[in-house]
């Protein structure tokens, strides 16, 4: 999607950094000129906030079959019949995201798994659970092994319970600065289990962003 195909009247939501810290706020798309879409700025302390203040500017546009997030960035702050707005660019093309197998949670836990390789041998190993979704899993190991073919670790979430998570890796990253290799697995059975947990991350992840109403 062009960001100028964001619809009149959308809501969006605002994120950005501000004084080392995140934040986001709820902002309605006024209305489009040119290339440009118009929003309410950003008042903190009676003072409108511009583009020196702000970093790592996003807008996100949710609707019904999934969400874009649009980044670079550029604003100006202006006025309209005495109102002060942004007027907006970006010449970002997001790519539409599956609202529910995108929200990724982050668990970090160094756990015991098991590597199935794609000759049937299964190795034992420890790997670094770093996040997972509805869609797969990331797992940090010290080694690559070319012919991995799934992986599968036993994770304790929380309240939830346990759950076994079997993923097929489809991608190995070499991590920077000798941290290892990153294996990208994709869940291919989803579990209402994995799916209420992280909708209840997501919750409790929020309520650390400060909200700018």
């Amino acid at each position: 999607m062009k960001f100028n195909d964001i619809p009149d009247g959308s809501n969006l939501e605002l994120r950005f950094s501000y004084q080392g810290k995140e934040y986001f706020a709820n902002v309605n798309l006024q209305f489009k000129k040119a290339d440009k879409i118009y929003i309410k700025a950003i008042q903190v302390n009676d003072c409108y906030l511009d583009k020196v203040n702000l970093c790592d500017t996003k807008i996100i546009y949710k609707s019904d079959d999934g969400l874009y997030i649009f980044t670079k960035i550029n604003f100006k702050l202006t006025s309209f019949l005495g109102i002060y707005m942004y007027a907006v660019t970006s010449g970002h093309i997001a790519e539409r995201i599956n609202r529910r197998e995108d929200i990724r949670v982050g668990v970090k836990e160094v756990l015991p798994i098991k590597m199935i390789k794609k000759s049937g041998v299964l190795i034992k190993h420890y790997g670094f659970l770093k996040d997972i979704s509805l869609a797969g899993m990331g797992i940090v190991l010290s080694h690559r092994v070319e012919d991995a073919a799934a992986i599968e670790v036993i994770v304790d979430l929380n309240e939830v319970g346990k759950v076994t998570l079997l993923g097929q890796v489809v991608r190995i990253t070499e991590l920077s600065n000798n941290n290892g290799y990153l294996y990208g697995c994709k869940f291919n059975d989803l579990k209402d289990i994995l799916g209420r947990y992280i909708i209840k991350q997501q919750i409790i992840d929020r309520s650390k962003i400060n909200k700018i109403s």
